[in-house]
């Protein structure tokens, strides 16, 4: 007698090893993709904190009289994501659209002349989630503090949940 086909059990015993392998993949590919999504944001805000550093160096040679940054004190200046120049993302990977009238980068120079101190660079990004009305259902926050003013910090930092 010739044999077609495969056995009910041997489908069985396929489909029971592949669930088990999907069980144990699937958490992998879940944790990859969230990284992901958090390295795209972080990459962001990287991105929009040379911008701004950029736009302090020429604004502070050209004084700040008439600028979009915003005089905190004479030695603290900011600026919001909405006053950056060039492509700003309007929403983070998550698809959470950014708050660009609270989320700001603020420049503090050292109020000694005399010291090597460099300035301090703090980000500050936030997006959020709405729904149909526009209240917000979830946020998510960056904030930051580099010392060094070259935006290394920014790629130590993790993203909250925040409302």
């Amino acid at each position: 007698m010739k044999r077609n086909g495969f056995t009910l059990v041997e489908l069985i015993a396929v489909l029971v090893i592949l669930s088990i392998i999907g069980m144990l993949a699937a958490p992998n590919i879940i944790n990859l993709m969230q990284t992901g999504k958090e390295g795209s944001f972080i990459s962001d805000a990287e991105e929009m904190v040379s911008t701004a550093t950029y736009m302090y160096k020429i604004q502070s040679a050209r004084g700040f009289e008439e600028s979009a940054f915003e005089e905190i004190s004479q030695y603290q200046h900011r600026i919001y994501m909405k006053d950056l120049t060039g492509t700003i993302p309007e929403s983070d990977p998550y698809g959470y659209t950014y708050d660009t009238s609270n989320s700001y980068i603020s420049f503090e120079e050292p109020d000694d002349t005399e010291t090597t101190e460099t300035r301090t660079v703090k980000a500050y990004f936030k997006s959020c989630k709405k729904d149909e009305s526009g209240s917000i259902i979830k946020c998510h926050c960056i904030n930051a503090t580099d010392e060094n003013a070259d935006a290394t910090n920014i790629k130590n930092s993790y993203i909250v949940d925040c409302n």
